[in-house]
């Protein structure tokens, strides 16, 4: 049994294990980040979709040349599309980069599937949730005679998140690395767009630099400050679970806990900050039950300097962005009152809205997205997926009241909450959910195990 468990890391993991190191390296099975690095890093310069669609081949010819298995390919096509905006460019006829991409992953997948089947017995979402959501789609596209790319994009975004599932039950550190590197990737580059003091992504939606109490806004490979602190946040949660704290080292996730920290703080987005105190809040307060005892009469104390500092930070420029958002949400709510249990159709009811307000407008709320394109039937499938992934966990967190499952937890709320003023659906961030918290169990169950025997 012991053999078999190690079995799932490398031989280099598994040493380091036996011996209480916490510090690696990246193997040769992670050499699928160094291929996505090198995509990523040219991708900053160029925007020709041609070139980076022949770069991205290149990388995965080279993977197929040095005989890396399937898993890897799409292991090196997570990262990127994590890094969402470097692959956002048109090739030919209209198609983009990030569509192509998903469809060469759709055609590895069926390769893995033809010569060894996808496991998938560990899976938290199951076919059947995709198989359902696909057929609505299908239908909603005839209906209401949406654009075909809508559904084509969520057929691949899910065949990709389903066969990610299996992957993450064979190869969960893997996995783990790779979520971890995505992320490093990302942060990294934020931090020499803040020190070069121009954006290589963001500038190429906005005509100008963007600035908040003089702090230059940065996107990184995300393109946005509001979606780089969503995933910062987010995967801040993560990093402090077992299984990213033993085989990345605890004190490489102190270091990049701190870093991310300050750049959630410099990208200046409001709802991350307070986002960002609430899941210290609630992880203190599940955590660290004392430290709740001595601080609260401190921060009560400080209380109406908290306010002063809110105060503050509600500048013209809030109340306005506040208003805008607002008009936003009443226009779309009115037009999904339209037909509020199916909506008005996947990219259809997007550009009714955009009819009436501008083309660049978007819904800014992943909730009035659903609403608005798919009804009430959208929305409660979106919902039914968040508490899929969660449920055990919540249900770990109410008998035991520690471990991951508070880190977990705090992970979803954070998403939830920035939902309210992003649209994350497409994001492919989301449909990774379920392979990384694959990973992080299956590598919790084997650590157990391992001590056992």
């Amino acid at each position: 049994m012991r053999n078999d468990i190690y079995t799932r890391y490398s031989s280099y993991d598994a040493n380091c294990r036996r011996e209480g190191v916490n510090k690696i390296t990246i193997p040769k099975n992670m050499m699928p980040v160094v291929f996505a690095l090198l995509y990523i890093l040219i991708s900053l310069f160029c925007t020709n979709g041609i070139i980076m669609l022949g770069v991205f081949l290149v990388c995965l010819i080279s993977m197929m040349l040095l005989k890396y298995n399937y898993d890897s390919m799409l292991l090196f096509i997570c990262v990127l599309l994590i890094n969402s905006k470097v692959t956002a460019l048109d090739t030919f006829l209209g198609a983009s980069l990030t569509l192509i991409i998903h469809s060469i992953s759709s055609m590895i997948i069926l390769m893995k599937y033809l010569r060894s089947k996808v496991k998938t017995s560990t899976s938290l979402v199951s076919i059947k949730y995709y198989f359902v959501v696909l057929l609505y789609y299908i239908g909603s596209c005839l209906y209401f005679r949406s654009p075909i790319t809508t559904f084509i994009t969520i057929l691949f975004i899910m065949i990709l998140s389903y066969a990610m599932q299996g992957v993450a039950s064979e190869k969960s550190a893997e996995v783990v690395k790779v979520f971890y590197y995505s992320i490093l990737i990302m942060c990294v580059i934020a931090y020499i767009e803040l020190i070069i003091g121009q954006t290589f992504f963001y500038s190429r939606w906005i005509s100008e630099s963007r600035y908040r109490y003089n702090i230059l806004r940065v996107g990184s490979t995300v393109a946005d400050p509001n979606f780089l602190a969503t995933l910062l946040v987010v995967s801040l949660c993560l990093f402090q679970t077992r299984a990213f704290k033993d085989i990345i080292g605890k004190k490489r996730i102190r270091l990049v806990s701190m870093l991310m920290i300050l750049m959630i703080v410099l990208t200046t987005s409001r709802t991350a900050l307070i986002t960002l105190a609430l899941v210290f809040v609630f992880i203190i307060a599940l955590e660290y039950k004392p430290i709740i005892l001595i601080l609260f009469p401190i921060l009560l104390f400080l209380l109406p300097n908290i306010f002063s500092i809110f105060d503050n930070m509600i500048s013209n420029s809030f109340v306005e962005s506040t208003n805008f958002r607002n008009y936003v949400v009443g226009t779309s709510l009115s037009l999904w009152y339209q037909n509020p249990i199916f909506g008005l159709g996947w990219g259809s009811g997007l550009s009714n809205l955009r009819a009436i307000l501008g083309d660049t407008t978007d819904t800014m709320n992943t909730y009035i997205y659903l609403l608005l394109s798919g009804g009430v039937v959208s929305l409660i499938s979106y919902v039914f997926y968040i508490i899929m992934l969660v449920k055990n966990y919540i249900i770990k967190l109410l008998r035991m009241g520690k471990g991951d499952s508070i880190y977990i937890v705090a992970a979803m709320i954070a998403w939830s909450i920035m939902a309210y003023s992003l649209d994350l659906y497409y994001m492919f961030f989301l449909w990774f959910f379920p392979a990384i918290l694959i990973a992080v169990n299956v590598y919790e169950k084997s650590d157990k195990i391992i001590n056992k025997t």
